[in-house]
C-alpha cells in the first residue's frame, strides 16, 4: 500500500502542533542548569592546586561595615552585656554612618549594632544608659584642651551629651536621689566615635558609676541649678561646672522645652 504524501504531511503538522514549544523561562533555566553543571564538570576536572581558595567573610577591622537588618531580640540587656559586645565587635572598627541632622543618629545606629530594643523604658538597659558622643582632635586653640593640659592633637568631645528633659514643676521640690536625673546617670557606658566624612570610628569606652569621685560634682550642680531655678523661676546655661540646663527640642515657634546636659568639661576629664 502506497503512503499518501499529503496525508503524510498534515499528520506531520498536527503532530508538530500536538508539542508543545518551552517559553523564554524555561529556556533560561534549561540554559542555567546546563551552565551549571558545565562549571561543576570543570571544576572537579581542575587540580587541586589549581582551584581558587573559597574565602570566608570574616570581620575586618579596618573595614568599614554598613548595617544590615536583623531579628533582634526583645530582652532587654545590662550595661555589663553591652560592654562587652561592644568591645568585642564595635570598638576600634569603622562603620557607615551618613550625617545626618539628627545628631543622635550615631547613638541609635550603635544600639541597633549592640541589640538594645527600642522601647519607653526610663533607661537603655535594664541597669543603665548608653551615651555615644563625637571627639575631634584638639588644635592649638583649644582653651578646654589646655585647661585639661592635653595638647594639639589629643582628643576631646566635640559636642554636650544630652541626658533627659527637664519638668520645671518638679525641678524646684525633688531632691537628687529622687530626680530622674539621678536615676539616668547613675549607670553609664560612655562610647566616643571619631567622623570621618560618612564613616564613624568608635573608641574605648568608659563606665561611669555612683561611686566615681565626679558623680558628687554632679550633684551639687544639679542643687545649684534648683536653688536658683527656685529663687528666679528660670534658670541660665552657664550654672553649674559639669551639668548644665539648655533648651532641647524643634525651636522655632514651637514650646521651649529644656534638658539636663553633660559638659564637655565632664567628658573631658573622664577621659583622662
Amino acid at each position: 500500500m502506497k503512503e499518501n504524501p499529503k496525508l503524510l504531511e498534515v499528520a506531520i503538522t498536527k503532530l508538530r502542533q500536538m508539542v508543545k514549544k518551552p517559553s523564554a523561562v524555561e529556556k533560561a533555566k534549561k540554559s542555567r542548569k546546563k551552565q551549571k553543571f558545565t562549571n561543576l564538570y570543570n571544576y572537579k576536572s581542575t587540580p587541586m592546586t589549581t582551584r581558587e581558595p573559597v574565602v570566608l567573610k570574616t570581620l575586618d577591622k579596618n573595614a568599614p561595615t554598613t548595617l544590615k537588618s536583623k531579628k533582634l531580640s526583645l530582652t532587654r540587656k545590662t550595661v555589663d552585656s553591652i560592654r562587652t559586645t561592644y568591645r568585642l565587635t564595635v570598638n576600634g572598627r569603622k562603620f557607615l554612618c551618613p550625617k545626618q541632622k539628627n545628631k543622635g543618629k550615631p547613638g541609635l545606629f550603635l544600639e541597633t549594632l549592640l541589640g538594645i530594643p527600642a522601647s519607653g523604658a526610663c533607661l537603655d538597659c535594664i541597669d543603665g544608659e548608653l551615651k555615644s558622643f563625637p571627639q575631634t582632635k584638639a588644635t592649638s586653640r583649644s582653651r578646654l584642651a589646655k585647661q585639661a593640659g592635653l595638647g594639639e592633637g589629643d582628643y576631646i568631645p566635640s559636642e554636650t551629651v544630652a541626658i533627659t528633659m527637664i519638668n520645671p514643676a518638679e525641678l524646684p521640690t525633688t531632691p537628687f536621689e529622687k530626680s530622674r536625673l539621678y536615676k539616668k546617670i547613675s549607670h553609664i557606658l560612655f562610647t566616643p566615635f571619631v567622623r570621618d566624612g560618612d564613616h564613624i570610628e568608635w573608641r574605648n569606652d568608659f563606665t561611669f558609676t555612683r561611686e566615681h569621685p565626679l558623680f558628687q560634682q554632679i550633684k551639687k550642680d544639679y542643687e545649684t541649678i534648683q536653688s536658683y531655678y527656685l529663687n528666679h523661676k528660670m534658670t541660665k546655661s552657664e550654672i553649674g561646672k559639669y551639668l548644665q540646663i539648655r533648651t532641647k527640642g524643634q525651636g522655632g515657634t514651637a514650646p521651649k522645652t529644656f534638658a539636663f546636659y553633660f559638659r564637655r568639661q565632664f567628658l573631658i576629664q573622664l577621659f583622662l
